[in-house]
C-alpha cells in the first residue's frame, strides 16, 4: 500500500440486537454509526458515536456522509492521506440512505470533501 493511501473498512454489528455500522482502519476503531430518531423526532438520520463513546453532534442523511465525515475528523486519520478508500466487509445494514454497490465505493475517496 502506499505511503499516502489508507483504508477504511465498514461492517455490521450489533448493540443489544440493534445494528450499527463499525468504522475501523488499520491504527484502530474510529466509531460507529447509528440509524436513529432526529431530537425533534421529525424523522431519522444517522449519528455518530465515537471510539471514546461521545456523540458527534452533526446527524447525516446518508450514511456515506457520515463515514467521510468521521474519518474526516477522527484523530486516527489526521495524517494528511491523499487516498482513502472504503471497503465493506461483513456489512448488511438496508436503511434508508445506507451504502450500497450502486455508490460505487471502489471510486468513493474518503480524504476529499
Amino acid at each position: 500500500m502506499a505511503k499516502n493511501e489508507i483504508k477504511v473498512r465498514i461492517s455490521t454489528k450489533y448493540d443489544e440486537e440493534f445494528p450499527f455500522t463499525l468504522v475501523r482502519c488499520a491504527k484502530g476503531i474510529l466509531g460507529g454509526i447509528y440509524f436513529l430518531e432526529k431530537e425533534d423526532m421529525s424523522g431519522f438520520a444517522y449519528h455518530i458515536q465515537m471510539q471514546n463513546g461521545y456523540w458527534y453532534d452533526e446527524t447525516f442523511e446518508t450514511e456515506l456522509a457520515a463515514i467521510r465525515f468521521l474519518v474526516q475528523n477522527s484523530f486516527l486519520m489526521n495524517w494528511g492521506y491523499k487516498m482513502i478508500k472504503l471497503t465493506l466487509w461483513g456489512y448488511e445494514n438496508s436503511e434508508r440512505g445506507a451504502i450500497t454497490y450502486r455508490d460505487d465505493i471502489e471510486s468513493v475517496n474518503l480524504a476529499i470533501a
